[in-house]
């Protein structure tokens, strides 16, 4: 995902962008409570993307973020205080 914010055709970018959310959405979803081991990491990525204007793959964050929060159940708690979800 990091890669993405590199990528010189930025259409190309947000395409790759909502698909690695699909598959980051697919993943956390079968790993259920195991993603308490990573979703620090992994919740600082998804919220990078909300840095980019007016981009497409808000959406496919936002439900990407909403399987880590499914994951997580109250341990999701934490990330309601950081800047993106105020």
């Amino acid at each position: 995902l990091d890669k993405t914010f590199e990528m010189d055709d930025a259409n190309a970018a947000s395409d790759l962008q909502a698909l690695l959310c699909g598959v980051l959405l697919a993943i956390v979803s079968r790993l259920e409570d195991k993603v308490k081991d990573f979703s620090d990491e992994l919740m600082r990525r998804l919220s990078r993307l909300f840095l980019i204007p007016k981009a497409r793959v808000h959406e496919e964050a936002l439900m990407a973020i909403g399987g880590v929060a499914n994951a997580l159940g109250p341990l999701f708690d934490r990330y309601a205080s950081t800047p993106f979800m105020q």
